[in-house]
Order: C-alpha cells, then sequence, then structure tokens
C-alpha cells in the first residue's frame, strides 16, 4: 500500500478555535486530532475524565490553557514543595496531552477529558534519578493513573541490575491497569533508549511535518508507533512555563507569547510520547473497560502507513481518528 501524503491544510469541517493550531500545531494534524474529537462528538458521547501522569520536570501551575486540569502531584526532589517545573520540559509535555481546545487562545492539547498528575523526578538542569523515575512510576499508578507519560531517556547501555529495577516498576504499574508510554529516546539513529525499550511500555519514535523519520529519533524493533515530534526547521509548539522564558533556546526554537503566555517550539522524541499519551486517554475516556494491552492494539493496528520501516515508526504514525 502507497503512504498517506501529509495533509497541507487543517481538517474541515472541524478545527480548532486556538490561536495558534491552524499555523503551527501540524503534529495535532498529522494524527488527525480534531477529527477525532468531532467523531466523539458526532457519536453524542460523554467521555469520562482519564488520569494521566506526567514523569517530567514538574509543571507551570499557573499556566492558562492548563487551568483546571492540574492536580498537585509530587515534587521528588523538593518533597515539601509543590512539582514546579523549572526547567520546562515537563509543562512543554503536558500541553500536548492536555491544553485546552476550543478556548480560543494558545494551543489544543490532544486528550479531551484528562486531569494531570505532575510528578517532578527531573530538576531544573532536566536530570534525574532512576530510584525517583521507578518510585514515580509505582506512585503514579497507586494515585490511579490510567496512562503514564515518561518523556526521558536512560541509555541502553544500562546495567542488567539497573535495567531489571526499572522494568520491575514498569511491571507493577502495568499489572495495577496503567498503559505506559515513552519516548523513544534521541539517539540520532542509535538504539531505542530506556524506559521506552522496556515491556509494556508503548515506544513511540519521532517524525518530522513531511512524515519523514526525525534524523534524531531512535531506530528499533522496540518501536511500537510514531508520531510527530518535529525537525529543527519545525518543531513542536506547546505550553512553557513563565518561570524560565530563558529555557526556550536552541536551534529552531521559538518562543512565543499571547497575552503574557508563553509557548515554545522543541524537537524531541519527548514531545511525539504525550500525543500518543493523549490518544489512549482519550480511547479510555470513551471506553474506561479497555485493559491497556487492548488500548495499545488499537493505535498499533489503527496506525497510518507512510512508508517507513517498523524499525523506524513502529506500527506507523499515529491516527487518532481511526483510532477512536
Amino acid at each position: 500500500s502507497f503512504p498517506t501524503p501529509p495533509p497541507t491544510t487543517p481538517e474541515t469541517p472541524f478545527t480548532f478555535t486556538d490561536t495558534y493550531y491552524t499555523a503551527q500545531q501540524w503534529n495535532l494534524q498529522r494524527s488527525d486530532v480534531a477529527r477525532a474529537w468531532q467523531l466523539v462528538a458526532a457519536q453524542g458521547l460523554t467521555p469520562q475524565t482519564v488520569r494521566v501522569a506526567v514523569i517530567d520536570s514538574g509543571v507551570d501551575f499557573g499556566h492558562p490553557d492548563l487551568v483546571g486540569r492540574l492536580l498537585t502531584g509530587i515534587n521528588y526532589i523538593t518533597p515539601s514543595s509543590l512539582p514546579n517545573d523549572d526547567f520546562g520540559h515537563g509543562t512543554h509535555v503536558t500541553g500536548i496531552v492536555a491544553a485546552l481546545a476550543n478556548n480560543g487562545k494558545g494551543i489544543a492539547g490532544g486528550a479531551s477529558h484528562v486531569e494531570i498528575d505532575p510528578l517532578k523526578m527531573l530538576g531544573s538542569d532536566g536530570s534525574g534519578t532512576i530510584a525517583n523515575l521507578n518510585l514515580a512510576i509505582c506512585d503514579a499508578a497507586d494515585r490511579g493513573a490510567d496512562v503514564i507519560n515518561m518523556s526521558l531517556e536512560v541509555p541502553a547501555s544500562l546495567s542488567t541490575v539497573l535495567a531489571d529495577q526499572m522494568q520491575a516498576a514498569v511491571d507493577y504499574a502495568y499489572n495495577r491497569g496503567s498503559v505506559i508510554v515513552a519516548a523513544a529516546g534521541n539517539s540520532n539513529g542509535g538504539p531505542v533508549y530506556y524506559p521506552a525499550r522496556l515491556n509494556h511500555v508503548i515506544a513511540v519514535a519521532a517524525t518530522t511535518p513531511e512524515n519523514m523519520r526525525a534524523s534524531y529519533s531512535a531506530i528499533g524493533t522496540q518501536l511500537d508507533i510514531a508520531a510527530g515530534g518535529g525537525s529543527f526547521t519545525k518543531n513542536v509548539l506547546s505550553t512553557w512555563p513563565a518561570s524560565v522564558p530563558g529555557n526556550c533556546t536552541g536551534t529552531g526554537r521559538v518562543l512565543l507569547t499571547e497575552g503574557g503566555v508563553y509557548y515554545c517550539t522543541e524537537p524531541g522524541t519527548s514531545m511525539a510520547a504525550p500525543l500518543v499519551s493523549a490518544a489512549a486517554a482519550l480511547l479510555l475516556s470513551l471506553r474506561p473497560s479497555l485493559t491497556s494491552d487492548q488500548v495499545e492494539a488499537i493505535l498499533e493496528q489503527t496506525a497510518r502507513n507512510i512508508g517507513l520501516p517498523n524499525t523506524q515508526a513502529g506500527a506507523g504514525l499515529l491516527d487518532m481518528a481511526a483510532a477512536v
């Protein structure tokens, strides 16, 4: 079968009213997010609220595009404090899942009925410990996470002992019913990183606006699915914390402001994974009885063939409308 060419314009007749959606959010457009929402509305369905744990650098609790969607979370670095984002990455990832859509401002997130449990184990420099990662995975499950997003990477050279400990944490969450999603890693065509390469984790590769493999994205048989992560010329736009606007710097990164509120473009498999988490959340909001294996199967069976081998894109490009 021939790969489907990427759409050149946002979906019609249904699109999002958010300021930056039409011109900037190519990643949602490639995966037919608005059409998925249109299908839900056309069926007259009433989605249930789904909990997504975002294990990352925390979140900007004051961001108006995330208001009403955030739980108090946990801060593993400073346990007495809220998991405020002093790095930027966690807020960016959270927006891809949960930014308020159709509110006439900012961006649209991929999931409609979602609450975010921000679990901060990455510090202001973007690093953290494996012990805190494992703890956060188990805590996420204990706190009722329907979906766990891990847009973080641990090198594939990890010792067997530490890899086994991480697998045990993942198995615990899987057995509690969580759908577990992770970024494949920005290894520039190298191996898929942990935790994405573990069993029971949906490993997400990154594609460009042209539906090609992003040059930085990992390659390997562990890949399950792909989503938009961006190229260095056109990245993924999402929410950004007001506390660290200066962290939105580097190749291809653009800081946008609307009414004093920040948004930043960033590339990475970190940006691809949360769109898959949003898709999993949307499916679970419609049918809460789905098991994590069933959610993964639906996402992979409905993924779009874009002409890339499974070692570069897994089952193909996420197609949220087809999944719904």
